[in-house]
């Protein structure tokens, strides 16, 4: 059941990154290829899985998707946002990618907005339509 829960997360998940994906495209000056954003989305989705999994390990229920309870919840929102941050910093400091003028930022991390948001509104949706899998 985890399993098939899991892949249907991934592929769910994924789906949701590559739109998301597509649709941030004019907040960065880095011109990426469309090939290149279903790479990002693969790891997004994989990203989703694990912070899944994560909560998973420290609830101490690999079926916590079952009940979408606030504390989970806000420990998945949390582990989006920490490692959307994250990635964010790092990849603009080493000069991996920029941002347009119109990419939002949020105050003084000075990281953009639309990545964060994803990485934390995107594994919890993707949680919230894949648990129908979790029921059976």
């Amino acid at each position: 059941m985890i399993l098939r829960f899991s892949f249907h997360l991934f592929i769910i998940a994924f789906l949701l990154n590559f739109l998301w994906e597509i649709t941030q495209m004019p907040l960065f000056t880095t011109e990426v290829s469309v090939a290149a954003h279903w790479w990002f989305s693969v790891k997004d989705a994989l990203l989703a899985v694990g912070f899944y999994l994560t909560v998973a390990l420290f609830s101490g229920n690999l079926y916590w998707g079952r009940h979408l309870y606030k504390r989970r919840l806000l420990f998945l929102l949390a582990l989006g946002f920490m490692w959307a941050a994250g990635v964010e910093y790092h990849a603009l400091n080493s000069g991996r990618w920029a941002y347009a003028a119109a990419m939002p930022l949020i105050p003084y991390l000075k990281v953009g907005l639309a990545p964060v948001l994803q990485m934390m509104t995107l594994p919890a949706l993707s949680v919230f339509l894949s648990r129908k899998q979790l029921m059976s």
